[in-house]
């Protein structure tokens, strides 16, 4: 969760001085934000209606790889139409990967008696990451406005964070699978 909060937030804090920097109007540039925060909010209430049935493993890896790909794609940002694509889609996700982080710690853990420690020290560290990110972006970014560094940056923590959460889920079916086996070995003998 920290690595991926590092990049996480570069198009929320940076979307709007990339558009004007790339020549659009302010007022469009405002709204850009809006657009990418109001996808968040349908993408927060949706996840709720399909989790059962799709996994909220599936879902949060989902949202993690598309998040990844598009703060890389902020890399060729320059109309209005890639603002508003990326805005949309990443508003979506972004919204769906906050929505899904506690339902993940709490599918990732055994014994729900640990479940309140687990997510606060998850949280906690997660500060770690999404207080460094922006800032590092900033510094990357310079005065000269060159956005390539700051998006380059940000994607690869979150593809690296993408990575970090597949793996953990996959060692985690692993485990539950190997628990399965052993335990109707058990009941055989």
């Amino acid at each position: 969760m920290t690595v991926f909060a590092m990049g996480f937030y570069f198009p929320l804090f940076y979307i709007q001085s990339d558009a004007v920097s790339h020549g659009l109007s302010k007022t469009f540039s405002f709204y850009s934000l809006v657009i990418l925060n109001a996808c968040s909010f349908l993408g927060r209430l949706s996840p709720g209606f399909v989790a059962n049935r799709l996994g909220v493993a599936n879902i949060t890896v989902v949202s993690t790889f598309i998040c990844s790909v598009l703060i890389l794609g902020m890399i060729g940002l320059g109309s209005v139409a890639s603002v508003v694509v990326i805005g949309v889609i990443y508003g979506f996700f972004a919204g769906t990967y906050i929505a899904m982080l506690a339902p993940l710690l709490a599918h990732l853990t055994d014994d729900m008696s640990e479940l309140g420690a687990r997510l606060g020290i998850a949280f906690g560290l997660c500060g770690f990451g999404t207080l460094t990110g922006t800032p590092i972006d900033g510094a990357l970014l310079t005065s000269k406005n060159i956005w390539w560094r700051p998006a380059l940056f940000s994607g690869i923590m979150a593809f690296a964070g993408f990575f970090s959460f597949s793996t953990s889920i996959l060692l985690q079916r692993r485990r539950k699978r190997i628990q399965k086996q052993q335990q109707a070995k058990n009941e055989k003998a």
